[in-house]
């Protein structure tokens, strides 16, 4: 029974696949090029996630704790991903099939959308359901990882305390965003494949 606790305890704490942000010179125009329409003026949150994966509850929740504490800090934005071998249609009740759409719709102030064979999570190198990239209102990078302290496990992390002290000083001194700790490990499943 211990070696079963054991197992399941490394794997809780065994982050997904590794996303090397796209090189500094290329962040801007990797926002530009996207599908996503940036708010002027404000930064970005974006979390990429996969619709099947039982991690990503987890992120939601955090993603929602984020939100409550900045609502009016950024522009907030999940991506669920889609198979691009299916209609629209299929493709949307696939994605809606799990309650974790239904959740992420719920969170108030959050855009939420289907992100179609993943063409997203690949512009901006995400690989893992719940990972999360920072953008400040000129689409400089400023985070990008994961914002639970590991697999489906809510609660105090370096990612969501790092995103919400880079919003909430950003508004009280009207500067640059700068985060202490720019990447976090990224708990979840497979963008492409859970």
């Amino acid at each position: 029974m211990l070696g079963g606790f054991a197992v399941l305890n490394r794997y809780a704490t065994l982050p997904g696949g590794f996303a090397v942000p796209p090189p500094a010179h290329s962040v801007s125009d990797t926002v530009l090029r996207s599908s996503l329409s940036l708010a002027p003026a404000k930064p970005v949150l974006l979390m990429f996630a996969h619709p099947r994966c039982p991690c990503t509850q987890a992120s939601l929740s955090e993603f929602a704790r984020i939100v409550a504490r900045c609502r009016d800090k950024a522009t907030f934005r999940i991506l669920f991903f889609a198979p691009l071998d299916k209609t629209p249609s299929e493709a949307l009740a696939w994605v809606q099939s799990d309650n974790l759409w239904k959740r992420a719709r719920a969170i108030n102030g959050v855009e939420v959308a289907m992100d179609v064979g993943g063409q997203e999570a690949q512009r901006f190198n995400a690989k893992t359901s719940g990972h999360t990239v920072l953008y400040d209102a000129q689409g400089t990078l400023l985070f990008y990882g994961g914002i639970t302290p590991a697999r489906g496990h809510e609660g105090d992390n370096d990612g969501k305390n790092a995103i919400i002290s880079a919003l909430l000083d950003d508004a009280r001194a009207g500067t640059r965003l700068e985060l202490s700790a720019p990447t976090t490990p990224t708990f979840g499943c497979a963008i492409q494949r859970p």
